[in-house]
């Protein structure tokens, strides 16, 4: 229901309207979660996983529930770089208190943001909490689509001399030591996905979407290596658009 609500308002607002095949697609889910295992999976947990017996040593999905749910973990397939550095922080002592840390400062944004969105809603009473859900999924789904029709354009024009292949990665203004790029953090920046980092040669481009309300950020050029891309270029300020 959820899904066909959110794909009218998105329709809408770009003036089309939702097919029948979408529809059609739709309902087959709903019959599908709703038909004659519907009791089965009310007994399944939320959080199992299906393929267990494949999972990496080092994986997101080893992480406790509470830790994924909150930075939106579920499912996320590490790089061998993460990897690495998910298993140097749990040899680290502190390790665990720190991130609780921050599993609770993110608990604590999230439920300044509900109560902005309650306030932002106008409303009071039971139908507060749901008016305020409408109003904050409503406001990602603008965000959704100036990141897909208002993307950031990269070009490489390298010289001979230039690295074969550059990395370029984008970070908030508000951070200055680059330490974490844009989406890095999911449970932060909205959770559904945007690019902020991509890889070129030379004479190719790309179209980064990173995620946010922000338009304006810094990017950074590296090459990269095994262990710690290397610095080309500080900085530039780049928009959206």
């Amino acid at each position: 229901d959820a899904l066909v609500v959110l794909a009218e308002i998105c329709f809408q607002e770009i003036g089309l309207e939702a097919d029948e095949a979408f529809a059609d697609h739709a309902m087959a889910v709903q019959d599908a979660l709703r038909g004659r295992h519907w009791e089965e999976f009310q007994r399944l947990p939320a959080d199992l996983h299906c393929n267990k017996s494949n999972m990496p040593l080092l994986s997101a999905d080893r992480l406790p529930c509470t830790m994924r749910r909150v930075f939106d973990l579920e499912g996320v397939r590490l790089s061998r770089k993460q990897a690495a550095g998910l298993g140097l922080a749990m040899l680290m002592p502190g390790s665990m208190t720190l991130a609780m840390s921050g599993v609770g400062a993110a608990l604590l944004v999230r439920t300044a943001r509900e109560k902005r969105s309650i306030t932002a809603s106008g409303e009071e009473g039971e139908g507060a909490r749901w008016k305020a859900l409408q109003y904050t999924c409503l406001g990602h789904a603008h965000e959704l689509l100036r990141r897909k029709h208002i993307p950031i354009e990269v070009q490489y024009l390298g010289r001979e001399d230039s690295p074969a292949l550059i990395k370029v990665t984008l970070y908030s203004l508000n951070d200055p030591f680059c330490a974490f790029p844009v989406g890095s953090i999911r449970g932060l920046d909205g959770g559904t996905g945007g690019e902020s980092t991509a890889r070129l040669r030379h004479g190719s481009r790309c179209r980064l979407r990173p995620p946010g309300k922000s338009d304006t950020f810094r990017m950074r050029v590296y090459e990269p290596a095994t262990l710690l891309d290397t610095v080309i270029h500080d900085g530039v300020e780049v928009k959206r658009g």
